[in-house]
């Protein structure tokens, strides 16, 4: 019986590590939707389309260096960020989409309009869906 309890016990510990493990591996791709799914919020209920794209992008950003340690060097571009990002697994197209729209309201005066709007949404949209799929797998 004591062997019996043993081996169960070592079972569990051992399921319940994967299990913590698996968790942990997820928690950046969970904290990459809320994000993504926080900024989609901001847009349906009005709020400025420049300021939303940028501090989701920089949430965005502070999610993968706190989760995975990945650290954004003074001098890489958005654009080698990006590359990191997709080497990391969020979907590309996606990821340049709002990439672009970062460095649009970013590093200029643009003011974006309702096509970059749609644009943000639905690059926000499908950065939400594979982080649920993603999250869930």
């Amino acid at each position: 019986i004591v062997l019996a309890v043993v081996i169960t016990l070592v079972f569990f510990g051992i399921v319940y590590i994967f299990w913590r493990r698996a968790r942990r591996q997820n928690a950046p791709i969970r904290r990459l939707g809320e994000e993504a799914q926080t900024a989609l919020d901001e847009i349906e209920a009005g709020g400025d389309l420049r300021d939303v794209i940028m501090r989701c992008y920089y949430r965005m950003i502070e999610a993968l260096q706190e989760y995975r340690n990945i650290q954004r060097d003074r001098d890489m571009t958005p654009h080698e960020f990006e590359l990191l990002l997709s080497r990391r697994g969020l979907p590309h197209a996606p990821v340049h989409q709002l990439t672009q729209l970062f460095e649009q309201v970013r590093y200029g005066a643009y003011v974006p309009g309702r096509q970059e709007e749609r644009a943000a949404i639905s690059s926000l949209s499908a950065i939400v869906t594979a982080c649920q799929k993603k999250a869930a797998a």
